[in-house]
């Protein structure tokens, strides 16, 4: 499924322990995002540079770099 989506859309991170991660399998000059972070399936329980990396890559719509941290709303 995934080789169905266009490679540019494709953010693929996994853990380097991570021995079931689909991403190892996608073509390494397949135009994909590929970011792997230390640990297993759960990145050692530190996601907050897994999430940095996604937003990192997502073009910001309005011209300011996305935020991490979630705001909530009144």
């Amino acid at each position: 499924e995934l080789q169905k989506i266009e490679p540019a859309k494709v953010q693929c991170i996994y853990g380097s322990e991570d021995d079931e991660t689909a991403c190892v399998r996608l073509p390494k000059d397949g135009g994909f995002s590929l970011l792997v972070h230390p640990g297993g399936h759960h990145f050692n329980d530190d996601y907050k540079p897994v999430a940095r990396d996604i937003l990192d890559r997502i073009a910001p719509k309005d011209g300011k770099p996305a935020a991490l941290e979630a705001r909530a709303t009144p």
